[in-house]
């Protein structure tokens, strides 16, 4: 069963300021970022069930090459994806994120990030929170 992957507004913005992050480090890196995250989705379309619940119906799963996690549930024949977490962020947060995003009727994006896509930002990923 191929399971529709949605990803919520916040989520993206959180991709792309990972990805102008990594970008102003070394050129091609936040590329790099943004084809682990794709490759991670396109994972959880097929398997989302590999990975546990992690507290309040929500899972997660670890990017390799870099220090995220993203953490989605999982709801009929869809995948929620409601953060891409760095994690040196407070742990407890991404559930307070999660539950706030879960309840609201916040906009969301179908499918994968697309790798040319990003917005201007240069705080480095995860600092606002």
């Amino acid at each position: 069963m191929t399971y529709s992957v949605i990803i919520r507004s916040k989520a993206y913005l959180e991709i792309d300021e990972a990805y102008d992050y990594y970008e102003l480090q070394s050129p091609g890196l936040g590329d790099k970022f943004k084809d682990e995250v794709k490759s991670s989705i396109l994972y959880l379309e097929k398997y989302p069930e590999h990975f546990a619940e992690i507290g309040h119906g929500f899972r997660q799963t670890l990017l390799h090459r870099f220090p995220f996690v993203i953490v989605y549930k999982i709801i009929d024949n869809r995948v929620l994806v409601f953060a891409v977490f760095h994690t040196s962020r407070n742990p407890n947060s991404k559930f307070s994120l999660a539950v706030t995003h879960s309840a609201s009727s916040g906009s969301t994006h179908s499918s994968v990030p697309p790798s040319d896509t990003c917005r201007s930002h240069t705080a480095a990923p995860g600092s606002s929170g």
